[in-house]
Formats: C-alpha cells, structure tokens, sequence
C-alpha cells in the first residue's frame, strides 16, 4: 500500500487496506494458534502425568494439524504477496519515495512471522508551478498504481494525482490565455505606434513641399510672383539709371 506523506491523517491502518480476505486470513490464523496451543497445553499435561521426564519439544512442520498446514501456506503466500505490492511500489516511485516498505507482521502457527501489510510513504505536494506539477502527478499516479493489486488506499492516492493534474493543466491553459492576450495588446500597440508614426512622416513631407518653393524662383504660384516682382524692380532700377546717363 502507498502512503501519502503528506497527508498521513489520511491513513487509518494497515488491514484495513490489505487485499481481500487478508483480514479473514488473519482471524483463522489467531484461531487455528489459539486451538494449536490448547492442543499443545493437552499434551503437556499429558506427558507431565505420564513421562515427566521427557523435554517439551516446540511444534515443527511435522507436529502441524491440516489446517495449520493451510493456514501457514495461506501465510507465505500473503508474505510474498504484500512484498511483492510495496517493491513495486518503490520501483515506480522512485524520487518521490519518502520512506518505506515498512512491514505489519503476524506469526504463524509455526512460530514463524509473516508479513500481512505495508506501506511506502511518497511525496504527493505539487510542483511550484503548473508544467512541473504535471509529470509530477501523473509519476505518482503510475506509482500508485504500480502493483498488480493496488488497494483502496492506492487508488485513492491515484484520483487524487488525476485530480492534481487536471487542476494544473486548468491552470497552465488559463496562463497561456492570458499570456496570448497580452501578446496580441502589444502587437496591436506596436501597429497603432507604427501607423501613428507613418502618418507623422506623411504630414511632415506634405508641410516641406508646400513651403519648399517660396521667395526662390519654384514652380509653386509664390515662387513664380516673386520671379516676376523680382525681374520688374531690376527693369526698373535699370531704366533710371539710364535716364540720367
């Protein structure tokens, strides 16, 4: 099972999120060690009444009843299983792993502890922005469900990588808008800037042209007055210096 480190308050124990009949697995195995001990007690009283001066030996293999036998078979296979879930757990994970497997153990009727639970411990916090949040949640998605079986508490952890990532992505497309709408004020801007100075050039070349000719002998209606006023005085001044030659 993987843990959010984050939010451990949202973990309320190992059993509870065991596979299916882990549980009941559980129950049997108390039950068959609490039978297997009365049997056990039974023959004790029984060899210290009649051969006391034999050793207690602890049960083996051998000594099992059936049922023990399957109980304990039932229990290395859950032992194999629980380590199987929580390396694959660790595999997936990776970086975002914070600590684990840690193991819950249950001993057998052969005085031998099996493990019945676990739990990895990974970062499930978003990333400082929206395009690092992304990957981040869907690797601890792929974490989450990294194991063949994953549990209620997995898959809690998974929705709520989805829901991260749906949040981000929410969030980056509302930047990007933003950003777009910005960038399409300061072209429009830049084009008003570039019209406004067009226009500017255009009225400063129509003002040069109509004042270009003035007083200078130009083509414009001024110039050619001020032609004519100009070549009459010089007639004129001609005429009276003459006149008194």
């Amino acid at each position: 099972m993987i843990q959010s480190a984050t939010a451990a308050s949202a973990f309320f124990g190992l059993d509870r999120f065991a596979p299916y009949n882990a549980q009941t697995s559980r129950n049997e195995a108390l039950s068959a060690g609490v039978s297997g001990q009365r049997r056990s007690d039974s023959v004790d009283r029984s060899n210290a009444s009649g051969a006391s001066d034999k050793t207690e030996k602890t049960p083996g293999k051998e000594e099992l009843t059936a049922d023990q036998q399957r109980e304990v078979q039932k229990l290395k296979q859950r032992d194999q299983e629980v380590h199987r879930h929580e390396q694959a757990h660790m595999a997936v994970g990776g970086s975002l792993v914070r600590g684990g497997p840690s193991y819950t153990y249950q001993t057998g009727p052969d005085n031998r502890r099996y493990a019945i639970g676990g739990e990895v411990s990974i970062d499930t916090s978003p990333g400082k922005t929206p395009e690092e949040t992304i990957p981040k949640a869907r690797h601890i998605r792929a974490a989450a469900l990294a194991p063949a079986d994953p549990s209620p508490q997995d898959r809690s952890i998974a929705a709520k990588a989805t829901k991260l990532e749906g949040d981000a992505q929410i969030e980056l497309a509302q930047i990007k808008r933003e950003e777009a709408a910005q960038a399409r004020e300061a072209s429009l801007l830049e084009e008003e800037e570039k019209a406004a100075e067009e226009a500017a050039r255009r009225q400063n070349a129509e003002t040069a042209s109509a004042f270009g000719g003035r007083g200078t002998g130009g083509t414009g209606a001024s110039g050619e007055i001020g032609f004519y006023q100009s070549a009459g005085q010089t007639n004129l001044v001609g005429m009276q210096l003459d006149s008194y030659a």
